[in-house]
This record gives C-alpha cells, structure tokens and sequence, in this order.
C-alpha cells in the first residue's frame, strides 16, 4: 500500500515538473521578474522533497534547468535543505549533476553586485552569504571523505567543478557524461560562463577552503602515487594544481608538486609516471605550474641521461615538449648534448615536435643556437649555403634531400599537402625565432623559391604560418624581409583575398619599406574590384588606406611615413624602458655611491651624520651630487621616461632642441 502511494505521489512530481519544464521552454512570462516569481513557487512547493528529487532521472534534469536560471535566493534556502544529505548525494549519478548545477550557480553569483538602491538589498545580500556558506560546507564534505571524492565516478566532477568555483576559473562542459551534456547544451542559458573571476573578488573564506583542500591532498601521502595513475583522481589533481596557480598561491602550488613528485620510489619512479597515459597529465601541469626548482626535479629524476628514450616515447614525448617550454639554459645545454646526436632517429619514430620544441627553447635561453642549426642539416642531409631553395623545402615537407628529389622525380610531381606539414611549418617557425646568424641560412633559402611557390605557401593553413614567422621574426632584417615581399607583389591581390593569405598581406605590410608598400598598394588598386569582393580583401583595403591611395598618392605618403615614425618611436621608447636603471641603481646614484649595496654600517653611520649636518652642508652634498658623472645618465633615464610617458609628441620636440643647440 504504502509503495503504491509512493509511485502514485512520484507520478505526481513527475508531471508537475512537466509542466514547468514545458513552461521553461516555451519562456511564456511577461519579464524576468514574474519568471523568477515562478521559480520560487516552484521550490516552495517542492519544499520537504529536496533530496527525493535530485535523486531521480526526470526530475533532476528539471531541477537543473530551474538551477540554472532561478534567483538565489530560491537557490540558498534549496542547497541549504541539502545540506545534511550532501555525504549520500555526491555518489548517486542524478544527484550529482543537480550539485554541479548548484556549483554553477555558486560561480555565477561572484559576479553578481547588489545596488545599493536595491529594495531587496538586505534579503539578496544574506542569500548569497548563505549559498556561498552552504557551498563551502559541500566542499568540506567533498575533503572529508578524499578518496570517494577523488576516485567516485559521479563525485569526482563535482570535487573539480568545486574547486573550479573557489579559484574562480570557468567550468568546463566536459566534465559531465556525454548524454548529460548533449541533453543540457540546448538549454544552456550561462553566457559568460567561460569568464574568470578576478582573484581580488573572491571571498577570502573561499581561497583558504582551497588551501584546505590542497594541504588535505599533502598530507595523505599514502595515496598520492595511486591517485595519479587514477583515471578520475588525476584530474582532480591537475585542478587543485591550476586551482593553486590561478589565485597566486605559489607556496602551496610548489608544496603540492614537491609532495607528488615525493610519493614516487624505487618501485614506482617518475619515468614510469611519465610513460603512462593518466599520470603524464599530472606532471604536465606540475610542470606548468611549478616553480624552477620543481622543473629541475622532473628533468634530473625522469630525463636525464634518458633524453633520447623519452624523446621518442610515445606518451613522453609530450611531457618532455612541457618540460622545454620551462627549461632554463642548464637544462637545454643538457639535452643539446644529449639529443641533437640522434635527430634523424627522433623524426624517423614520428616525434619530431620535441626538436620543435628543443629548438624554440635554444632560440629562447640564447644557448647552443649553432649547434642546432648544425644537426638540422645533418638530419636533412642538406648544406645551408649550397643547397638553396631545397632547404626551405626540405624543412617544409620534413624530407631529407634524397627523399625530396626522390619525389620531384615522380611524373606526378610533389602533392601540396606534403609539399606544407604542420611539423614542417613549426620547424621553420622555430628556427626563425633565432638569431640573426643562426636563421641566416633560412631566410636566404626562402628568398630563393620561385613566385609561384610564395604565392601557393601564402595561401596554404601551414606554410602562410612559416612564411609569416619569418616576415614577423625580429632577428631577420629590414632588407631580408623586403627581398621576401618582393617575391609576393605580382600575386598580391589574389594573397589578399585568401584566408590564410590575407595574415600574409597584413605581415608583408608591416615588414616592407616606403618603397615596397607603394608597390603593394599599386597591386592591390590595380585589382580593386577583385580584392572588394571578398570579407578579407575589405580589410586589407582598409589597413593599407588604399582610398586614400587611389584618391591621391601625395596625401597617402604623409600618413604612412607619419605611422612608420610612431612604430619606430615607440620600438625606441620601448627598448629605453627595458634599459632604465633599476631602483635600488638610483637610489645608490643618488647617495653618491657606487652600484653595490651599502653594508649596515654605513647605513647607520650615515643616518647619524645626516642628523649633524645643517644647510650650508646639504647645500655643498647637492653641488657636489651635481658634478657627479653617474648622474648625468640618470637624468638621461629620466628623460627618457618623461618622453615614453608623454607619447610620440615630446621625443620629437626634444629632438629639435637638440639640432637647434648643434647649430649654434
């Protein structure tokens, strides 16, 4: 009897939660007030079922369209009647995808501000403070009971999406079931979910419940090295640690890296973590997130003297890209020594994005750049003086030089699509990073390729990156790129209309002289019906100021030298920046000392000598200061500062002051 009034009541909720879904979805309410008005009757007449229907198939999935679009205060007093059930509620499969809702709504409401003209200000100020307490309560049941949390199916995506919410990072999508998302997507009303939530707007409460949960992790020490082989535990990992990252907690991010890269031994070592699917993850992040010195570990413990295994390992590889990503110079010299020996065998077992890696990492720490440039020829079997045009290509395709005259023998010719690899394209990208001795070489191959070859490279989704790398890159000069655009010029109108090519146009403009650019926008006018047609085309008309081109070439010059001159000013103002004095320099130029730290005796001295002195001494300390050379290049610093604050305008008085003063 009592079962059969059970199924009768269930029945009951059931088609009263149709209703209101079907009301949902038909959006039959006159404003937003009368909606939410709706959405609290709702959870009143609910009242006393709470846990009955997060539980449920049906009634949860309509629970958690009303989550997403009900007033908080609706939504606080319905978690806070869930809160004694929390500990039953994150393992049930339907009930958890209602708490990540209400994490959801969590996260939205630190982004919410209550006028202070609000009539409701007092009730809606005390229902956020109530969810956001309520909500920390779940995240101290989801710490109570660790490993359910970390290693539940269900509960698991809740651990991480609460931890998302106390950082304030956006909650991603795909931690639910993929028939959970498919069925949410189409009602999905969150717009700026994928916002971030400023550290300094976060409750102080919610950034120590992180902290909470992060040394809760550390101190069960036993489980890390399970958890990281753990297909749901490694995750939540990975989120405490980006978590930790995100609200600038580095002591507590580095101690959780420490901790794990602690839990490994003789029985388990890292190299095995970093060779299996889950736990490379893990150690990807820590590389991520960690300090150098967490860097330096995973490199001694897992990489060297095995860098040519790892490099070809196919799980890690990857985590070896991330480690060259943070490597300093010791560590890139290190695996120079090691790898660069064997590049032919890392491109021969399909890894090959480790030496892109190795080599943005060598243009970066300004290290073993030569090197390099020497085993890339070696792999390719090409000269970088002799060979010419070839090496581009060679590079391009990732074929040595045999292989490609091997293909250019063929009666069908070479393919596009082997003619442009995304490896290659990276390769290029990489060494055009380098030096200007070092990419020498590359730049002189490119200038050798035929029009043809330019304009089908500007128009591919691979070789438009390359060629683009090298017409941005700082180390290649101003006459090496305008030898680059030259080969672009007679194909630039169909360029400008592609939409790979179009970055191609914007790239050229920006590397080409006066000259050059004159000879573009004579092109590009000479086909304006064919560049005006297409979206891309409008806007490399209107960047260039091609309508002021055609109307009259004599007012067109003006306005691109007078551009050409703020680029050039602002590049100078920036350089002079970066060479300012640090602070405590001027303060020591100041004291009239040398550029050293003054020991605590003399600082004491000196405050006791300053108390002694009057006027008539400070009067001859100033004089004295005056005269002193060093202080003539800070005044030069500071004038330099006054000229980047004041924009374009003073660096240019100034100049003229100065021809002003040379004639006299």
């Amino acid at each position: 009897m009592e079962d059969d009034e059970q199924q009768q009541t269930r029945q009951e909720l059931l088609q009263y939660f149709e209703r209101v879904e079907g009301m949902l979805d038909s959006s039959e309410f006159d404003d937003d007030e009368s909606k939410e008005l709706f959405l609290t009757n709702v959870f009143e007449e609910v009242k006393g079922k709470e846990k009955r229907l997060t539980c449920d198939l049906q009634c949860s999935r309509v629970l958690e369209k009303i989550i997403a679009q009900a007033p908080f205060t609706a939504i606080s007093a319905f978690t806070d009647a869930l809160r004694d059930d929390f500990d039953d509620l994150l393992g049930n499969r339907y009930a958890s995808h209602v708490l990540q809702a209400i994490v959801a709504a969590v996260h939205r409401s630190l982004r919410v501000t209550v006028a202070d003209d609000d009539e409701d200000k007092e009730e809606k100020v005390e229902a956020l403070t109530q969810l956001h307490q309520t909500f920390q309560l779940l995240v101290k049941s989801l710490i109570a009971n660790l490993y359910e949390s970390m290693t539940g199916t269900y509960s698991s995506h809740v651990f991480r999406s609460a931890i998302l919410c106390l950082a304030g990072m956006p909650l991603p999508s795909n931690m639910r079931a993929r028939s959970s998302r498919g069925y949410r997507e189409f009602f999905q009303q969150d717009k700026d979910k994928v916002l971030v939530v400023p550290c300094a707007q976060l409750p102080q409460a919610f950034l120590d419940t992180l902290t909470l949960a992060a040394n809760a992790i550390k101190e069960d020490s036993n489980q890390l090295a399970d958890w990281l082989y753990h297909h749901t535990a490694s995750p939540c990992l990975q989120t405490v640690l980006q978590a930790l990252q995100q609200t600038q907690a580095a002591k507590s991010c580095d101690a959780l890296c420490l901790a794990i890269l602690g839990s490994f031994s003789e029985g388990n070592p890292l190299t095995t973590a970093i060779a299996t699917a889950v736990a490379s993850h893990t150690i990807e992040v820590c590389l991520q997130v960690g300090s150098v010195a967490v860097v330096q570990q995973i490199f001694d413990a897992g990489f060297r003297g095995q860098c040519l295994e790892q490099a070809t390992h196919g799980i890690a590889n990857f985590v070896f890209q991330k480690l060259l990503k943070r490597a300093n110079t010791s560590i890139v010299e290190t695996v120079c020594d090691e790898l660069l020996d064997n590049v032919e065998d890392v491109l021969a077992e399909g890894t090959g994005s480790v030496l892109v890696a190795l080599i943005a990492a060598a243009g970066r720490c300004q290290t073993r750049q030569g090197l390099v440039i020497k085993a890339l020829a070696a792999a390719f079997h090409f000269d970088w003086e002799t060979n010419g045009a070839d090496v581009a290509r060679c590079l391009l395709s990732v074929s040595t030089l045999e292989r490609w005259q091997e293909l250019l023998a063929e009666p069908e010719g070479v393919p596009v699509h082997l003619r442009y690899t995304s490896l290659g394209s990276q390769m290029v990208q990489s060494v055009a990073s380098m030096d200007a001795s070092c990419n020498k070489g590359l730049v002189n191959a490119f200038g050798k390729l035929s029009q043809a070859e330019f304009k089908e490279m500007a128009c591919h989704k691979h070789g438009s990156f390359a060629l683009q790398a090298l017409l941005s890159s700082p180390s290649v000069g101003g006459k090496r790129k305008s030898k680059l655009v030259s080969h672009l010029v007679p194909s630039i109108p169909e360029i400008a209309t592609d939409k790979f090519g179009s970055h191609i146009v914007d790239a050229a403009w920006a590397a080409a002289g006066i000259k050059t650019k004159e000879a573009l926008a004579a092109a590009l006018v000479a086909k304006e019906s064919t560049v005006k047609d297409t979206p891309q085309g409008k806007f490399v008309w209107r960047n260039c100021k091609l309508d002021v081109f055609k109307r009259n070439k004599d007012d067109w010059l003006p306005q691109i030298k007078a551009a050409e001159k703020q680029k050039r000013l602002l590049a100078d103002a920036t350089s002079q920046s970066a060479k300012r004095p640090a602070k405590d320099e001027i303060d020591q130029l100041f004291a009239g000392t040398e550029l050293e730290k003054p020991s605590a005796k003399k600082k004491k001295g000196a405050k006791t000598e300053k108390k002694k002195k009057d006027k008539t001494a400070k009067t001859s300390k100033r004089d004295k200061q005056a005269s002193n050379p060093d202080l003539d290049f800070l005044s030069e610093a500071l004038e330099t500062t006054k000229e980047t604050n004041h924009g374009p305008d003073a660096p240019l008085k100034t100049k003229k002051k100065k021809k002003k003063s040379k004639k006299d």
